[in-house]
């Protein structure tokens, strides 16, 4: 869901805002609730960063499987 908000709400700045956000943050308080948030969002980020190199990934091995499983040599 989380990621879902970050796609539709038009954020431009997000990614350095939560950097700057980790950076600054005393690291006893990313054990609180504000913490967790922050980490979420982290995570989110780096998921929407690393989405088309995933998906990219996702389907060169779906090819190579469909390619093994016809009988073709694709290392030839």
């Amino acid at each position: 869901m989380l990621i879902y908000v970050l796609v539709h709400c038009g954020l431009v700045a997000v990614e350095i805002e939560a950097s700057y956000m980790l950076e600054l943050l005393h690291p006893s308080l990313l054990v609180t609730e504000g913490g967790y948030y922050l980490t979420s969002l982290s995570g989110a980020i780096y998921v929407l960063q690393n989405f088309q190199q995933t998906h990219e990934t996702q389907s060169l091995v779906q090819v190579t499987k469909g390619c093994l499983s016809w009988g073709f040599d694709i290392f030839s």
